[in-house]
């Protein structure tokens, strides 16, 4: 069949073609959506928002910059533009989480603003550009985040108001972003101001708050970590099963509501934070067996949070009750609770209890744990039981700071060997097992040349593998005899400068964790 010259494409085929292209995903597609674009005689809003749309969705950087640059160009052509065309961009930009992005959002936003007032209609801005700006300053990081947020929430009020559009009230996304923005900016405060909003809400009564509401305000409270946090995250959560129970479904606790202040009690450091968290979590096990329909179940995350907080209680009988909590939950794993399904940081958590204790058995403890993920993971009955670098680091920790008697101690060293090998194979490591290893050392072996023979072959694996942190340094002073500080760092390891080390030495640590790691056994030092 010959093709006529009288049958051209007309826009909507043009525009099927642009859409194909835009959403393609390979290299240069966007660019040819844009070629394709610019051969159009009458390109109409859909043409230039779907290459718009294609280089906005990219992710990349640059792609992002040619969306706007699109958006500049539309502006200027015959071809009206609107506050989709906006939205896309300021979309793509806010999800890229960054204070250069939420401030050009916020530019993009002020404009349509400007442009409305001068009698654009069609760049009237929405709910949603309000919406996407809010969002915009919650992922940004910015310590100004919830200043920002709700100088835009009122602004979004305003304007409502002013330009009589009820449509363009703030909803309940506006108020979770701006109460978000809140808890991510890490100002003192910032969690008293969100709970302000929920009661502004409540007060008002126009924008009734939902599940994501409440635990948006839990967690900006648990974040917080000003004293009571846990108290104040515990009260709303009452507050949500008072209204569910009265017949509200919409604010349902979910397991995001418990877990976020089980968290919250396991990070207060309140002398009570681990009975809290149980109570809250027997609680919620009630509720699982009660509720009918679909009951919020307790997951792994819940537990570990309750674990946690027996890691962190000074309550000589929080090891026991965290390995009674890890039995409870394998053998309802096994029962086919797979909510219940214990995961490597459930563990660790349990193995923490044992190593911050003071018990003469801890090492021992922390062993048996070990073997169980072991077992479980290599029997392939839970494979999330895999041990990590954590999981051994934290065990040599407790190896390290056994007391007790001498046969504590030689059965702790021991137990340190056995680990640090397995340490070896392990795939990632960060430095912070070879310190842990060595501390052990000086701490339960006694001088001489063959610690010594151990010391030194352990420094160079941690030299070769490019792992020397501060604390592997510290530890070597604490560990080898002068003679052997002088033959493998030229000098005594107190006199030396961690930044004098051979940049080879300490190519691969991630100081981080390393930090991290210290902070949290810092107790025992």
């Amino acid at each position: 069949m010959e093709a006529s010259d009288d049958v051209q494409p007309c826009t909507i085929s043009y525009n099927i073609l642009l859409d194909a292209w835009s959403k393609a995903g390979g290299d240069g597609c966007e660019a040819k959506a844009e070629q394709i674009l610019r051969s159009m005689a009458s390109p109409d809003e859909i043409s230039w928002n779907t290459v718009i749309a294609g280089y906005a969705n990219n992710g990349h950087k640059q792609a992002l910059v040619k969306s706007l640059h699109l958006l500049k160009e539309m502006e200027d052509s015959a071809t009206p533009s609107s506050a989709i065309s906006y939205n896309l961009v300021m979309d793509a930009l806010a999800r890229k989480g960054t204070v250069e992005n939420a401030l050009k959002v916020e530019k993009l936003l002020d404009k349509m603003e400007v442009l409305y007032d001068s009698g654009k209609e069609s760049i009237k801005p929405n709910a949603l550009s309000y919406n996407i700006a809010l969002n915009a300053w919650a992922k940004s990081g910015s310590p100004n985040s919830g200043e920002k947020a709700q100088h835009i929430l009122k602004r979004m009020a305003n304007n409502s108001r002013r330009w009589d559009s009820s449509d363009l009230s703030p909803d309940v996304v506006s108020y979770a972003s701006t109460i978000d923005s809140l808890a991510n900016s890490g100002k003192k405060g910032a969690a008293h101001e969100a709970e302000q909003l929920l009661h502004t809400m409540f007060q008002e009564g126009e924008v009734a708050p939902n599940r994501i509401t409440f635990n948006t305000v839990m967690n900006a409270i648990a974040k917080s970590n000003e004293r009571g946090s846990a108290e104040r995250a515990e009260a709303i959560l009452n507050q949500m099963e008072d209204l569910y129970e009265a017949g509200n479904d919409g604010v349902r606790p979910d397991s995001v509501s418990y877990s976020t202040v089980l968290n919250a009690w396991a990070r207060s450091g309140e002398l009570d934070a681990a009975d809290r968290a149980e109570a809250i979590l027997w609680r919620l096990e009630a509720r699982a067996t009660d509720l009918s329909g679909d009951p919020v179940r307790p997951n792994a995350y819940c537990y570990s949070s309750v674990l946690n907080a027996f890691s962190r209680s000074s309550d000589p009988a929080a090891p026991d009750r965290a390995l009674a909590l890890l039995d409870q939950m394998n053998e309802m794993y096994l029962s086919g609770n797979q909510y219940a399904q214990p995961n490597a940081f459930c563990y660790n958590a349990a193995i923490n209890a044992f190593a911050k204790s003071n018990r003469d058995d801890k090492a021992v403890k922390s062993e048996r744990i070990l073997n169980r993920m072991l077992e479980d993971y290599r029997s392939g009955r839970n494979l999330q039981a895999k041990p990590s670098a954590l999981t051994y680091s934290t065990i040599l920790n407790a190896c390290a700071y056994t007391r007790g008697s001498a046969r504590d101690q030689a059965e702790a060293f021991r137990i340190a060997r056995t680990c640090f090998r397995d340490v070896l194979s392990l795939e990632q490591t960060n430095g912070v097992e070879f310190a842990m290893f060595l501390l052990a050392c000086a701490r339960l072996s006694p001088p001489g040349a063959e610690r010594d023979t151990l010391v030194g072959s352990v420094f160079e694996e941690c030299c070769r593998r490019g792992l020397v942190n501060e604390l592997v340094l510290r530890n070597v002073h604490n560990a080898a005899s002068p003679g052997l500080q002088r033959k493998i760092l030229g000098q005594h390891a107190r006199d030396m400068s961690y930044a004098n080390l051979p940049e080879e030495w300490k190519c691969n640590v991630e100081s981080r964790q390393s930090q991290k790691f210290r902070q949290k056994i810092s107790g025992h030092a």
